[in-house]
């Protein structure tokens, strides 16, 4: 049985951790009604604002004594890494042309937790129970996902035909599906590869699919290990399965209407108005009208509020509440402060690309471009599903590195030993010669 899907190694992290597990899974089946109160995600409001409830002690108190039952030593440069990111949002709301804000400084310091608190606990789980049990754990809360996704889509059929789970976004649900996909397509789990791609293609998110046909390229082209016939069989069966559900999909009114609205040329054109946002946030970094440490983390939607565009289709004013981009995101919010944390991303996609870590390599990097282009970075269970994300790829790198130094010493005393043994040798046979 595959690792990905083998209740072995599964268990193994439940019974070594499971304060993690059942705080993560609790978690990600959170209805939306407990995340968002009604009416909140329709208020415009000058910041992203943190959505903090009882459901993030839970999920600190499992996730904080969780890790430390672990006994495993955290990188400490992971920390640091933690660290400034801290620091540098507590200077940016300092800094803002608003004023000090306590109310924005205790949602953005719940933001910083629910990211590093999973990642922390994957770099843990990764360095104490290995690749294998890690990853079933994202298994089970990618599962979870997927479960919730059936019961919104049942309660929402009719008005949206696409699926989402609870409170997320059809976004956020199809990067997650994303990762799970690469996850499944790199350990060679087929089963969980056409399960994942299936949710994935019923999202009907246009970035989501495009970044899929990137990875399956990717993949296929560079991957040592698959000969060019499995190549092709594995082509051959993607297209197969992704025509099949656009046919049958097609046959259905409602969805085919999704179809068309998703291939709409005006919108693809204009990348779903995005290029407008993007062009307007270039703007105020141009005009100098973004202070050196940024206006304030998560503080862009005040900025957003004065520039609202009119749809002739629906007949009223577009509101973004985002940038819908990473790089806009932080850049305004963060300033010069940014550029470090932009800097250590590209850097571990650099190394894991130069040092063939495939996995961690394609999770950094559907990370960065996927947030870079449809940014959903910013709601509770889309921060701690990244931080479980990354905090994988991150441990397996750790890991992975380890392994590749203690090959390299062990190699090098496997080629000292025989000139170690052959010094005395020459020297006996020196002194017997002398004698």
């Amino acid at each position: 049985m595959n690792s990905l899907t083998n209740l072995r190694f599964w268990t193994k992290a439940f019974l070594a951790a499971p304060l993690i597990v059942l705080g993560l899974y609790i978690y990600m089946g959170l209805p939306s009604r407990f995340i968002f109160p009604e009416g909140s995600m329709d208020t415009l409001q000058p910041w992203h604002p943190g959505f903090l409830g009882w459901y993030d002690l839970v999920l600190g108190f499992c996730l904080v004594i969780g890790t430390l039952a672990l006994r495993v030593h955290v990188p400490l440069h992971d920390l640091a890494v933690g660290g400034f990111v801290l620091a540098a949002i507590v200077a940016s709301v300092a800094g803002s042309d608003w004023g000090f804000s306590w109310e924005l400084l205790v949602d953005d310091i719940a933001y910083w937790f629910r990211f590093f608190a999973p990642f922390v606990a994957f770099v843990a789980l990764v360095n104490r129970l290995g690749e294998k049990a890690a990853e079933t754990v994202l298994v089970g809360m990618a599962a979870v996902l997927m479960f919730t996704s059936l019961f919104v889509f049942r309660l929402q059929y009719g008005t949206l035909h696409r699926f989402y789970s609870s409170g997320m976004t059809v976004g956020s649900f199809s990067q997650a599906m994303l990762v799970l996909f690469v996850i499944a397509m790199v350990r060679a789990n087929g089963p969980l590869m056409l399960v994942s791609a299936l949710f994935l293609i019923l999202t009907f998110s246009r970035t989501a699919l495009a970044l899929w046909v990137g990875c399956l390229t990717y993949y296929f082209l560079s991957r040592a290990g698959l000969s060019i016939a499995k190549r092709l069989v594995y082509s051959v069966l993607i297209i197969l399965m992704s025509g099949v559900a656009v046919y049958f999909l097609m046959r259905n009114p409602e969805f085919r209407f999704v179809i068309e609205d998703r291939l709409n040329p005006d919108d693809i054109a204009t990348f779903n108005k995005r290029f407008v946002f993007w062009e307007y946030g270039a703007d105020l970094v141009m005009a100098d009208r973004v202070p050196l440490t940024g206006i304030g983390f998560h503080f862009t939607p005040s900025v957003l509020m004065d520039y609202m565009i009119f749809s002739p289709t629906e007949g009223n004013l577009l509101y973004f509440p985002s940038f819908h981009s990473i790089i806009l995101e932080y850049g305004v919010g963060l300033g010069i402060l940014a550029v470090p944390i932009f800097a250590g991303v590209l850097w571990r996609i650099w190394l894991t690309w130069r040092f063939g870590c495939y996995l961690p390599f394609l999770i950094f990097i559907l990370f960065f471009v996927s947030q870079s282009i449809d940014f959903t970075f910013y709601h509770p269970k889309e921060v701690v599903m990244w931080g479980a994300f990354l905090g994988v790829a991150e441990g397996e790198w750790i890991r992975f590195r380890r392994l590749e130094r203690s090959r390299a010493g062990r190699s090098v005393r496997r080629t000292s030993v025989p000139q170690a043994l052959a010094v005395p040798a020459l020297g006996s046979a020196a002194s017997e010669t002398g004698a």
